[in-house]
Formats: C-alpha cells, sequence, structure tokens
C-alpha cells in the first residue's frame, strides 16, 4: 500500500514535470537565426545515357564513366539517367579522350548515346550528344540498366 502511494506520487510528479517543460518556449535572438538553403532537384542537369538496341555487338556490355569514375556498364537496349551538380562534367567511355566535356546546367537535360565504333581490336563504344527531342523518343524503347550493372550508384536515378 505504501509502494502503491510511492508510485502514484512520483507519476505526479513526473507529469507535472513533462507539462511544465513542454510549456516552456524558446525563440532564437535574431543575431543568432541561421539561413539555410536546400538543394532542390532543379538544380541539378538530369543526364540521360543510353545505348539503341542492335544486334551488332549485343553481347558486349559497354563502361560509362563520369569524370574519371565509372558509374555502370551498359549492353544492348538500356539506358541510365544521373542527377548531377550544375558545372563542368567529362562523360566518356573506356578512353577518357575520346569523351566529351560539357558544361552542364541546373534544370537541363542532356542525352547521349552509346555509339559502338569497330577499331582494328574489336568494337570499341562512343559517346555522341544528341538533342533532347531525338534522345527522348530513342530512350522511350529502351529498359533501365539493371542494378547488377551499375558501379557508382551516388548520382544514379532508379527507375520503376
Amino acid at each position: 500500500m505504501i509502494m502503491e502511494k510511492l508510485e502514484m506520487r512520483m507519476l505526479i510528479i513526473c507529469s507535472l514535470l513533462i507539462v511544465a517543460v513542454a510549456s516552456v518556449s524558446y525563440t532564437q535572438p535574431a543575431s543568432e537565426k541561421v539561413n539555410v538553403s536546400f538543394v532542390t532537384q532543379d538544380d541539378k542537369a538530369t543526364v540521360h545515357i543510353y545505348r539503341s538496341k542492335n544486334i551488332y555487338g549485343s553481347a558486349l556490355e559497354k563502361s560509362v564513366f563520369l569524370d574519371g569514375v565509372e558509374i555502370a556498364r551498359i549492353d544492348s537496349g538500356r539506358f541510365i539517367t544521373l542527377k548531377l551538380d550544375a558545372g563542368k562534367h567529362r562523360v566518356h567511355m573506356a578512353d577518357e579522350k575520346l569523351g566529351l566535356e560539357v558544361e552542364m546546367k541546373g534544370g537541363q537535360e542532356y542525352y547521349f548515346r552509346l555509339k559502338l565504333v569497330q577499331g582494328w581490336f574489336g568494337a570499341h563504344g562512343r559517346l555522341v550528344a544528341v538533342d533532347n527531342e531525338k534522345g527522348a523518343k530513342e530512350m522511350k524503347k529502351l529498359k533501365p540498366v539493371n542494378a547488377d550493372k551499375i558501379k557508382d550508384d551516388s548520382k544514379v536515378v532508379t527507375h520503376p
């Protein structure tokens, strides 16, 4: 009985403390206020890299690099979409010298088609910039790259 009364008093005291603390308000002085800015998706450039479905070289998976880092291996009939910070970026295949350096703007879309070119020792990939209307039309027929082909997913947009 004594324990029940003690428990009841503790419960009442705790309840009063919670109510008292919850009713205290704090406003930050104007001198301490901090400006907060958020990065929205409109601040990012959207980059689509795709490879048309074609019998020629269909067994080959070609690596695509962004700023020297391998992003994914793209096979025939697949695409990948990236969200990048605005600024200069280099999109290339294995041979960085054959890549494209593009000044990308936030809120803009960019399309690159992976084209296979026959060389002395087999086919190699080359990226070609494509206008947005043509790129969007060509990509409608394609599927996203499989997750196991993505090497660095930090900039990759996932597709349902």
